[in-house]
């Protein structure tokens, strides 16, 4: 199977995610597999990798893309050393036709770990969780996998949310979607500060 997400490493530890459901952990001094785990469908965004109590974390997650039209989108925190999965959220989301184009649900962003005032979260966001052109951004304990918040935006986005520690501390999330807005979030709470048409979506 292919890769479209990036290599994840750590010391000897190389870790991989491909387009048929497998997260294959390989030690990059002898590229001899140490652990495999299924991951549900086909991942497309680059997982992330974490310490947390002085061990090695990852968050990856997947798309509903192998299971058909309809299925779950799994997003799962793992052991790097091990490949034991600490905890999974998943959410029903699905894949939609333009043309002759299908366009997979699920999550396709690569997550955002959280800083400062949220440095205890997660961020990533889910395509198509409801009928119709939808989004949705949703905040989670690192520790517990428990969802902190969750916020609907305008239409869904396959962007990366990107991070940021503003003067007082506050740590805001950037993020765009498919229909041209971008979106300036509270990390801390549900409030989306700031939304800006930037382009209209089939026009020139």
């Amino acid at each position: 199977m292919g890769l479209e997400a990036s290599m994840v490493i750590y010391g000897r530890y190389g870790i991989i995610a491909d387009n048929g459901g497998s997260i294959i952990c390989l030690d990059l001094h002898t590229l001899t597999p140490l652990w495999y785990s299924a991951n549900g469908d086909d991942t497309d965004a680059t997982p992330v990798l974490a310490i947390e109590g002085g061990k090695p974390v990852l968050y990856t997650g997947c798309e509903v893309d192998k299971q058909g039209r309809t299925g779950l989108s799994h997003f799962r925190k793992l052991s790097v050393l091990t490949g034991e999965e600490l905890w999974r959220y998943s959410i029903p989301c699905h894949s939609f036709s333009i043309d002759k184009h299908i366009l997979n649900g699920g999550m396709l962003g690569t997550p955002l770990l959280g800083r400062g005032n949220c440095s205890r979260m997660i961020f990533t966001s889910f395509v198509q969780h409801k009928p119709g052109n939808t989004g949705v951004l949703m905040a989670f304990d690192r520790k517990t996998g428990v969802v902190q918040w969750s916020t609907e935006l305008s239409a869904y986005s396959w962007s990366s949310p990107i991070g940021y520690l503003v003067k007082s501390g506050e740590f805001v999330i950037f993020m765009g979607d498919v229909i041209g807005n971008v979106y300036l979030i509270k990390g801390s709470s549900v409030a989306i500060n700031y939304k800006l048409r930037i382009f209209n979506y089939g026009r020139r």
